[in-house]
């Protein structure tokens, strides 16, 4: 059976990963993609601003 664990990131430690894809980042994490989505979603990120951010470099 699968083991559950929370997963508390705060906006500032998610802000250093807007620089890769939203797969990348939930691998690194070795967490799930759907739930670096749950986590983002808490802190108010509705959309992952990695294209956005890619742009300004």
């Amino acid at each position: 059976m699968p083991t559950q664990r929370t997963v508390d990131l705060t906006m500032q430690e998610l802000s250093k990963y807007f620089k890769m894809p939203e797969k990348a980042v939930a691998k690194e994490l070795g967490i799930c993609l759907t739930s670096l989505k749950k986590v983002c979603r808490q802190n108010g990120i509705n959309r992952w601003p990695y294209r956005k951010v890619l742009f300004l470099w």
